[in-house]
């Protein structure tokens, strides 16, 4: 007669079953193991999209970049290069257009390399917020953004190194419950050059 197995109670045939049983046995043994493995390799990051720019006083992930099969997003930025000191901004976007209501809340704060000195930034119901102070780059910034594509208020918490000069920790609330599919960056002064990747969070 079949048994079970001790952890997952898959069915397996015994030394003293029949052939016919043993063959029932053998396919439910089969149909459990195909049920409790399958989708476990799917988590992880999922690689969506990477948008190369030059030259350029904003940049935006393309369209669609956020969508109901993830909740979260990996998004990194690599600047290469900027034609002033410049910082950094974002915003989210719907349908190729960047929201620009007053309901950015963030905070950034910049630790110097050379000195230890540390300088902070922060505001309330703005129509952007500052993912890095002025510096000169190269810089790389990794951010999870949260929930973009959900109707809630969408988060973005990261990280990013000046090369040169500052590491950045930031953080922003979009405190009104929009649904986005991308999102802008923005530099303060000049422009930028680099490579923005995205990343889903598949579960």
């Amino acid at each position: 007669m079949a048994t079970t197995t001790p952890n997952y109670g898959w069915p397996v045939p015994t030394s003293t079953d029949y052939v016919k049983d043993g063959a029932t046995a053998i396919e439910a043994l089969g149909d459990a193991i195909d049920a409790t493995v399958f989708g476990l390799g799917s988590a992880g990051l999922v690689f969506l999209n990477e948008t190369t720019f030059t030259a350029q006083t904003s940049v935006s992930l393309p369209t669609d970049t956020f969508t109901s099969t993830y909740s979260n997003y990996r998004i990194i930025v690599s600047f290469s290069a900027v034609s002033a000191t410049t910082g950094v901004n974002v915003r989210f976007r719907t349908s190729g257009t960047d929201n620009t209501t007053a309901n950015y809340n963030y905070f950034s704060s910049a630790f110097n390399s050379s000195t230890g000195a540390q300088t902070a930034s922060n505001a309330r119901s703005q129509t952007s917020a500052i993912l890095g102070a002025a510096a000169t780059i190269p810089a790389n910034f990794s951010m999870d953004v949260m929930d973009p594509k959900n109707a809630l208020y969408t988060t973005l918490t990261g990280s990013g190194v000046y090369t040169l000069a500052n590491t950045v920790y930031s953080g922003l609330s979009f405190n009104a419950a929009t649904v986005f599919d991308s999102m802008t960056f923005i530099a303060s002064t000049g422009n930028f050059t680099g490579v923005v990747r995205a990343y889903g969070y598949a579960e």
